[in-house]
């Protein structure tokens, strides 16, 4: 597997359109898209062997670095491109003035098992730790408010 990650830019729109609508119920609006290619945001984009594979969206801040979307689309999931981005997040946290920090939240009820979109396993093994209080309607995904749980995962 060749995996590369570079920083997306507005001229990769439609590709990364595509991945939000293939690892996502509810994609980002292509408007919302424009709001994140600023000097305040990051936003990454994989291929593997040269097909793209997966974003990671998400700003700096203080304490380290805060990922507000991160995908991988199902064909090329459990192959480490995850881990790539990760690699990818903690070289920007260099950035931070203080021990940092890599910050997600994510939808309580992913973290069952039963729901399709299910990623705690996912969460444990990159190492993340989640935190108290939960994010008291942080979400709303397709008109339905949701409970956030917020992770951290130190960097080394």
């Amino acid at each position: 597997m060749d995996c590369n990650i570079r920083p997306a830019q507005w001229i990769d729109k439609a590709v990364l359109r595509d991945i939000d609508l293939k690892c996502f119920d509810d994609p980002w609006d292509e408007s919302y898209w424009l709001y994140w290619f600023s000097d305040e945001r990051v936003v990454l984009l994989t291929e593997v062997d040269g097909k793209p594979a997966g974003l990671l969206a998400g700003a700096l801040m203080e304490d380290g670095f805060v990922i507000e979307k991160i995908g991988v689309k199902p064909l090329y999931r459990r192959i480490g491109v995850s881990n790539v981005f990760l690699d990818a997040c903690k070289d920007i946290t260099t950035k931070c003035p203080e021990k940092p920090l890599i910050h997600l939240a994510v939808p309580e009820p992913w973290l069952y098992p039963d729901s399709p979109d299910y990623i705690a396993e996912w969460i444990r093994a990159v190492g993340f730790k989640a935190r108290l209080p939960y994010l008291s309607n942080y979400f709303c995904i397709n008109g339905v408010d949701m409970d956030g749980i917020r992770c951290t995962l130190e960097v080394d």
